[in-house]
């Protein structure tokens, strides 16, 4: 299955209903996979405290010739104290 969360306009909750509906789903035990096409790349942010620059979609879309699956990393978040975990099924 495919959801596709789409609006030219800002503001509309594009990002947060994107983090909260993959959350939700990889929480339910449905295998999640994020594709931030955003330039701001808020919800690549949201679940990659440390996003390397040469490793985003642009990269891809700029060289043929990078893998994808290099690109296709776990979620991860900051539970407490700074501390990180990885989502299972959310990629």
């Amino acid at each position: 299955m495919k959801i596709i969360i789409i609006n030219q306009k800002g503001g509309v909750g594009k990002t947060t209903t994107t983090v909260n509906l993959s959350y939700g789903l990889a929480g339910s035990g449905k295998k999640t996979l994020i594709i931030d096409l955003d330039p701001q790349a808020h919800s690549s942010v949201a679940f990659s405290p440390e996003l390397p620059k040469k490793e985003t979609v642009a990269e891809l879309f700029n060289n043929k010739e990078v893998d994808i699956k290099k690109l296709i990393r776990p979620a991860i978040v900051e539970i407490e104290d700074g501390k990180l975990t990885t989502i299972d099924n959310l990629f």
